[in-house]
């Protein structure tokens, strides 16, 4: 199932090229980066209680792939043109950055000892469902977007206009390949 996991996560990436960015310039970034944030958690509350695993990987990429271009786009926003080139730099650094420790902090987050500790938390008379090391993991995942959207929802609108060339996703594919 592990390829079928990562092949649900990048064809989000694939199909959806052609529309994300739409779909970023269609409202102001930080509503778009709190939006894909949500669908984000949605993905992972699937994940958490197994619902159906490449479903939420699906989502989760969906909501990964929509972030993208509202994360770039939002820099033309609020910066002048000098500053575009250093400014994309830290993102991308950043973002790299991220992967990395991304891939640290899960391997960590499901070690024994902090597994251990995540799952002895216990909130009285709330059961979570929340059993095993993947699980505490996941929670702790949910809990990063959700502190990302506390910050997204921060972001003023820059008053850029917000009209997109077409709805129709066909001309934005035929669009897109140009």
């Amino acid at each position: 199932m592990t390829p079928a996991l990562k092949q649900c996560f990048v064809v989000s990436y694939v199909v959806l090229a052609p529309v994300v960015g739409a779909f970023a310039d269609s409202m102001a970034k930080g509503r778009v980066m709190l939006i894909t944030n949500a669908v984000k958690v949605v993905g992972c509350t699937l994940m958490l209680f197994s619902i159906h695993p490449l479903a939420a990987y699906a989502l989760v990429g969906l909501g990964a792939a929509a972030y993208s271009p509202a994360k770039y786009g939002i820099l033309t926003e609020l910066l002048p043109a000098r500053q575009l080139v250093v400014a994309n730099g830290w993102i991308e650094g950043t973002t790299v950055a991220s992967i990395i420790l991304g891939v640290l902090l899960g391997g960590i987050l499901i070690s024994g000892p902090v597994s251990s500790v995540l799952l002895a938390i216990d909130v009285p008379r709330i059961e979570t469902g929340i059993d095993t090391p993947p699980q505490a993991a996941i929670a702790v995942i949910m809990g990063a977007y959700a502190i990302a959207g506390i910050f997204n929802w921060y972001i003023p609108d820059t008053g850029v206009d917000k009209r997109v060339p077409s709805k129709n996703p066909i001309f934005l594919i035929l669009e897109f390949s140009h």
